[in-house]
Order: C-alpha cells, then structure tokens, then sequence
C-alpha cells in the first residue's frame, strides 16, 4: 500500500513548500485547502498522516482534529499541526494532535516531527481468557508495540472505547461467560477499519463466520509467537505503512 500524506492548508503557497519537502523524501502527497476538503478527503483515502494548518475559515483546525479523534475510523490517524499562532499549540494537542509546528515551516523541522510521529509505538490489544498466554504475548511483543490485555470481551471492548488501538488481537472459543465473536460484531457497528486477527482452535465453519464478520486474519491455535509477530507485522504494515518506513529527519 502507497504511504499517503494529507496536507490541509488554505495558504497555496506555504502548501507548495510542504509538498516540495516531503516529495523529496519521497512521500506521496495529497492537498486541500479547506477544512471540507480536507475532511471528504480523508474519508475518501484515509491518509497515513496528516499536516494541517489550525487557522482554516469555517471550521478551524482544533475542530477538525477532534471531529476525526472522536470517530473510530479516523482517531488513529497521526495529525501534525501547524499554525502562526504559538498560542494554539496547546489546545492543538488537548484535542488530539501528535506534534505542533510554527509557521512558516522549516524543512528539518518537518522531517523530525515525522519522525518522532512514527517512532511512537503502535497499541496493540490481546484479548485472551487464558493468563498465561497474555502474559506470553505480552513479554514477546512488549519491546516493539505498546500492549494492552483484557481476559475477556466485555473488557476488551471497553477498552476499545478508550484507547486508539491500532490492532486488536483476540481469541474466539474463550469462557462461556465471554464471546470473541460477539466483540468482533460490537466494534464492527461503527468500525470498518480497526484491524483484527483472530487467534483460536475453532473449526473451520467458525472460522470462516470470524471472516464474514470482519476478522482481517486468522490464526489457529496452538500458534507459533514468531508466525503470530509476523501476521501482527505483516497486517499493521498494511494498516500503517509509514510506521514501517526507515526514514530519518
């Protein structure tokens, strides 16, 4: 997937200094010069990451940033803002923006802002109702992904609610008082994006009812921890390719 850049930013010609920067670094970018236009272009393509400008007319930046942290499909989306105005820079980050930048933009501030963006770690929740395997996932994969465990759904989903999680990876067949497939279904309502890998030994029928459901991958137990870290991997770089980039500011 082609790692896609948004810049939302009313000034054209400040736009074509961003856009030259980041095309040398080889990023594909894409502009609009209005918070509406930003906003229909971001539900159209889903950008990777977001640079915009906080002082747009009709509906500011600040209001733009919380419209897209409080829908489930957009709130991990990385947003970078950037405004002449210092005294923005606080309220830019209570509503959900990942990095503030001053105008008029210099280069290597630019390039290190991305950087220190990507460099966070990704959230990934382990939904499981047997301990000891949480606490396998979690010293596996605690050095490259922030984790979060829950025993059982109702939690999980909870959890969901709170954090932006960037995976979801779930056991089925758990305890009778707990349903994998039920919190698939719940998160599904108003969420066609957060990924979800499915870990279980059910059978075959069960498995494909995850799919229809809207599991991104499967994997049956009892599961290799290196086969399970590179579907994680492999279905997070779909998801989040610039994360995955080596580039450097």
């Amino acid at each position: 997937m082609e790692s896609v850049l948004l810049i939302i930013e009313e000034d054209k010609g400040h736009s074509d200094l961003i856009v030259q920067c980041l095309i040398k670094d080889h990023y594909y970018v894409s502009c609009t010069f209005t918070a509406q236009e930003g906003l229909d272009s971001v539900y159209r393509r889903y950008p990777h990451l977001i640079i915009m400008d906080l002082n747009l007319s009709l509906m500011n930046g600040i209001e733009v940033i919380r419209k897209l942290k409080s829908d489930f499909e957009t709130r991990t989306i990385p947003i970078i803002a950037i405004s002449s105005d210092p005294k923005l820079r606080e309220a830019a980050l209570q509503a959900g923006a990942h990095a503030f930048l001053g105008k008029p933009i210099e280069e290597d501030e630019l390039r290190a802002a991305i950087a220190s963006v990507l460099r966070r770690k990704l959230k990934v929740l382990f939904v499981d109702d047997d301990v000891d395997i949480l606490e396998l996932l979690h010293r596996s994969f605690e050095k490259k992904y922030d984790i979060l465990t829950s025993q059982d759904a109702e939690d999980a989903y909870q959890t969901y609610l709170k954090e932006d999680l960037n995976l979801i990876v779930t056991d089925i067949a758990m305890s009778e008082l707990t349903d994998g497939i039920k919190l698939i279904k719940q998160i599904r309502k108003n969420d066609a994006r957060t990924p979800i890998v499915v870990t279980s030994g059910i059978c075959a029928d069960q498995l494909k009812n995850c799919m229809q459901n809207g599991a991104d991958n499967i994997m049956e137990k009892p599961f290799d921890v290196f086969d399970l870290g590179y579907t994680i991997q492999k279905v997070l770089k779909a998801h989040f390719p610039l994360s995955f980039e080596q580039k450097k500011p």
